[in-house]
């Protein structure tokens, strides 16, 4: 039950038919009204119009002109290097005589540092200490959309000092600002910029005067961490090769000093595990031969197999498609094959899902060895392994998708009925 339809039951329980609603927003608009005027000194005063900002917290980090920047600066529309550039280096400039390094956070970090420099030493307008260091990041919400390479080198994770630090402001009061979506859902433009802008002036308040117990929270959690973390890393490094960790403590401490590409060692690297339809199993057939068995013991041992193993296909032809024979090609239409025919045997008809599928490795190494087709037994595996691969992958796409459906449809369904319906697409 809503806030109006219980307030509406508590004001007339037997009879609550007349809709009271707009006069709810609009009176609720009012006392927001007042209270604001009240918190900001206006209370006592109804000719004194607030004007521009009156209402608003002060922010000694935010950019403003005529208190920590030039009144006349000018900022555009969107979002650009030159208003970025401008306010890194004015906040960067104030009180930084004894600051070697600054730690910048931003959503394209990545691209915005390559030039930065160079556009800081060819405008008269932007000035940065000499001796000072720049290291760039990327928030932790928006690094996720950048490729791969750029994990290691912007992340915030292996920027020392940086510790558990996401790097994101607005992003965070998304969740939260969810909350109040349905009951700004239906007010006007201007009284929903009011409601939004009270919310974020409540949440700007409880930052500020909660800033003390949350940063001690902080320290003491990191304090406890950093013991199980010592306890780890000890343990695992007392069952490593100690020649390989200090190599490993080398790369490390010069991938800090060096950052860049040297930041790539953080990269995880491996092969990538072969899958089924990769272009080299394409195009390498599993039932390749080689020209020095005898033709007729080929065919006789393909068909007869085939046709036990693999009814609905006349003669076997699907295994003879691209079939190589003394080194020329073979196709299933061969009119080579079309006089012979299978002795005719009665054979017990199987469910489908019981009958096995006619592999190299049916009639066993040591007869593949004789037939001289040892190499097949080597691509069944290698197709084998690709095929588990894929699946194992599958498999892995579809419990993620599952956990999202659970986590965002069924956790949060608000009615029997929408739950019923996620179960399904579960």
């Amino acid at each position: 039950m809503s806030f109006y339809q219980k307030l509406k039951r508590f004001t007339n329980n037997a009879f609550p038919e007349r809709d009271r609603y707009r006069e709810l927003m609009r009176v609720s608009w009012l006392w927001r009204d007042l209270k604001h005027r009240k918190w900001f000194g206006f209370g006592h005063n109804a000719g004194q119009d607030p004007g521009d900002g009156g209402l608003a917290l002060f922010c000694p980090a935010c950019p403003q002109p005529g208190l920590n920047l030039p009144a006349e600066v000018d900022f555009q529309k969107g979002e650009r290097y030159m208003n970025t550039d401008y306010s890194i280096c004015n906040a960067l400039g104030y009180g930084s005589e004894s600051i070697t390094k600054a730690l910048v956070i931003y959503d394209v970090g990545c691209q915005w540092s390559v030039n930065f420099r160079s556009r800081v030493k060819n405008s008269p307008s932007l000035l940065l200490p000499p001796a000072l260091e720049i290291v760039p990041a990327v928030g932790k919400f928006h690094l996720a959309a950048h490729k791969l390479s750029s994990f290691p080198r912007y992340s915030l994770n292996f920027v020392k000092g940086a510790g558990h630090l996401d790097g994101e402001i607005l992003e965070t009061l998304w969740a939260p600002f969810n909350k109040i979506s349905p009951t700004a859902r239906s007010m006007t433009q201007a009284h929903r910029k009011e409601v939004y802008d009270d919310h974020m002036r409540d949440s700007n308040w409880k930052k500020l005067v909660g800033i003390v117990p949350s940063l001690l929270k902080k320290y003491k959690t990191s304090n406890k961490c950093l013991e199980e973390m010592n306890q780890a890393y000890e343990q695992l490094t007392a069952v490593l090769d100690p020649d390989k960790v200090s190599g490993w403590e080398l790369d490390a401490l010069r991938a800090e000093a060096d950052r860049g590409e040297a930041l790539d060692i953080y990269l995880l690297k491996g092969d990538k595990a072969p899958t089924f339809h990769a272009p080299g199993l394409q195009k390498e057939s599993a039932l390749r031969t080689h020209s020095e068995v005898p033709v007729e013991l080929k065919k006789s041992k393909y068909l007869r197999r085939g046709r036990d193993f693999l009814p609905g296909l006349k003669n076997g032809e699907a295994f003879l498609k691209g079939l190589e024979i003394d080194g020329t090609f073979t196709p299933q239409d061969d009119p080579t094959f079309w006089d012979w025919e299978a002795p005719e045997e009665e054979v017990e008809e199987l469910a489908s899902e019981l009958k096995s599928i006619w592999m190299p490795s049916s009639i066993g190494s040591a007869k593949l060895a004789e037939l001289g087709l040892d190499d097949l037994l080597k691509e069944e595996r290698e197709l084998q392994i690709g095929q588990a691969n894929d699946c194992l992958n599958q498999l892995r796409t579809d419990l993620g998708n599952k956990a999202m459906l659970y986590q965002q449809n069924f956790r949060t369904a608000n009615s029997t009925r929408e739950g019923t319906r996620t179960k399904k697409e579960i």
